[in-house]
């Protein structure tokens, strides 16, 4: 009988345990959700809980959104930078299974660009995961002209001569002067995403940087005469 009682105690303990956590869970979200809401207004950006402004960046067939179960994108913000359209939002999602679960938790800003066109390629700071797989033979468009650019940064693409061509000693210098060892890019004709991973979440307060990283990148792009122009 006692064994039982314990048992039974053990179990309702359990749940007890659950029930706090996913209420604690729940307030930090909703804590997260009204900050993020705050950030968007003194922005003069919309705001949109479910993200489904993001819809069009998660289905144009970018790397980020392409691996991993439990996928979520929330709390957008969306608005409009001159000719720009910008969402930034928060994206999540899990690897692996079990015990080996990997949490992913990124910052993402994405953008439209109206008549732009810009090769599809993938820029990343290049660590010493990057490098081994260079090393192994994975594509790393590299520049001569450029060796602070080629070490910091690993650049892949479908189209390696048009990415070639795009990425001018200009831009080269933009990006080997502000190494991001978080800053990763994509494009994808008149869309790109500029997202950091990192092991927390980017607190609220600080997406107003992301946003401005973002587009310090799209005006530089879009700057390029016969490249991005809008």
């Amino acid at each position: 009988m006692i064994p039982g009682l314990i048992i039974a105690g053990i179990i309702l303990g359990v749940i007890a345990l659950c029930v706090v956590l996913y209420k604690i869970t729940k307030h930090v979200e909703r804590k997260r959700t009204e900050a993020m809401r705050f950030v968007a207004g003194d922005l003069g950006y919309g705001f949109d809980e479910e993200a489904e402004a993001a819809a069009p960046w998660r289905e144009a067939g970018f790397a980020l959104f392409e691996p991993g179960h439990g996928k979520d994108a929330s709390n957008a913000m969306a608005g409009d930078a001159g000719d720009v359209e910008l969402v930034a939002f928060d994206y999540r999602y899990s690897t692996g299974s079990g015990d080996s679960t990997t949490h992913h938790v990124l910052a993402v800003a994405a953008l439209r660009v109206p008549g732009a066109t810009l090769p599809p390629f993938h820029l990343r700071a290049e660590g010493f995961g990057q490098r081994l797989i260079a090393a192994l033979g994975g594509q790393d468009i590299d520049f001569d002209t450029q060796p602070a650019f080629s070490k910091g940064y690993r650049l892949t693409s479908k189209q390696e001569e048009a990415t070639r061509a795009f990425f001018d000693d200009a831009l080269l210098t933009f990006f080997a002067t502000r190494h991001d060892p978080k800053l990763t890019v994509e494009t994808q004709g008149d869309r790109l995403i500029v997202y950091t991973a990192q092991r927390h979440r980017r607190k609220p307060e600080s997406y107003p940087q992301l946003i401005d990283d973002a587009l310090a990148v799209v005006l530089e792009f879009t700057g390029r005469a016969g490249r991005a122009a809008v």
